[in-house]
Parts: structure tokens; sequence; C-alpha cells
């Protein structure tokens, strides 16, 4: 299995999409629980999530299999989290 890599995030071009969708400071979407649901439940991991890497920050977007104080602040600071070293930045 080949891992591939992913363009950087930190390229300016690629946020003003992402902001546009509303997507990052709206509240937390069912469609996106039961997405992490079926991710979470097909693929047989305790933990499942979808964030979204927006230069500076990280937004959970919804998580199953973590406690609510880890999930507490849903946008955490971009610099050392896992999404940032996978993207190679």
């Amino acid at each position: 299995m080949s891992l591939e890599v992913l363009p950087r995030t930190d390229v300016p071009v690629r946020h003003g999409p992402l902001r546009g969708t509303g997507l990052l400071d709206a509240p937390p979407e069912e469609a996106f629980d039961r997405i992490t649901r079926l991710a979470a439940r097909v693929l047989r991991a305790p933990v499942a999530l979808v964030a979204l890497l927006d230069g500076d920050r990280l937004v959970v977007k919804s998580a199953v299999g973590l406690p609510a104080d880890v999930l507490a602040p849903r946008a955490l600071p971009a610099e050392g989290s896992f999404a940032v070293a996978a993207a190679g930045g």
C-alpha cells in the first residue's frame, strides 16, 4: 500500500474556497456526524473524525470515540497538529 503525499496546506490559494464554504465556523451538523460514525464502523476504528485544516487552525467538524473535553475547543492551532504533519507541513 502506498501513501500519496498531498500538497502543502499552507498555500493561500487553497484557503479561500474552504473559507467560502462556511463550514469552518458552522455549528456541528448531523450529516457530518453520520459520515464520521459510518467511517468508524466500516473501518472498525475506535476513533474517527472529520477535520478541516485552514492554514492556521484545525477545525474538528465531527468526531466519535473521543472524550468531550478533548473536543471542547473545536478550533485548534494548526501548528504541530497531526494534519499538518500528514500533509507534509
